[in-house]
């Protein structure tokens, strides 16, 4: 029985060595995984560059060429709807002075706007996107324009560099009836 008993504390003994030992030694540190730069953020610049964009929109429905030059930078180029369609801002300011003679009560209809700013790769940089309803009524006419659009703006150095925009302009130009539906066979 006395071996027993010394047998047990030897065990219990040995057992609190060891606990003593692992519990003095270092624990490994664990690094935290490296986590991904985010692929875009709100723009720091968020107030100023929504601001820009609306005074532009507002300028270009208003005709107000003057004003419409000073908000863009040297190398502007706006491109669409289609894929193909470019324009500096010499056509720019010439189509909608066209659109204006023709046109009344227009109304870019902005229902929404972000400003972002890509933190990496081709498209790095300061965005503004809006989305609207265009609507307008063409002089001496019946015809009321009702058109959702997308625009885009590239900001760099508070001016807008690049502008990009999508709308359907094959419904309002049938509806025009200056686009003719080929005849079905």
């Amino acid at each position: 029985m006395k071996k027993i008993n010394s047998l047990s504390i030897y065990l219990l003994l040995l057992c609190t060595l060891c606990l003593s030992v692992w519990s003095c030694k270092e624990k490994e540190v664990t690094e935290a995984p490296e986590v991904a730069p985010r692929l875009y953020d709100i723009s720091p610049n968020e107030e100023a560059n929504m601001q820009l964009a609306t005074n532009f929109i507002d300028a270009i429905i208003s005709n107000k060429q003057d004003q419409i030059r000073s908000m863009v930078a040297a190398d502007f180029m706006f491109y669409g709807p289609a894929s193909k369609d470019s324009v500096n801002i010499d056509q720019l300011v010439v189509n909608w002075a066209v659109a204006d003679s023709l046109r009344s009560n227009q109304n870019p209809g902005v229902l929404a706007m972000t400003s972002l700013r890509v933190n990496e790769g081709r498209f790095m940089g300061d965005w503004v996107h809006v989305w609207g309803n265009y609507s307008a009524n063409v002089n001496n006419s019946d015809f009321v324009y009702d058109v959702p659009w997308h625009h885009a703006y590239f900001i760099e150095n508070g001016k807008i560099s690049l502008g990009r925009t999508w709308f359907d302009r094959l419904q309002s130009s049938m509806d025009l009836g200056v686009v003719v539906p080929a005849p079905s066979n």
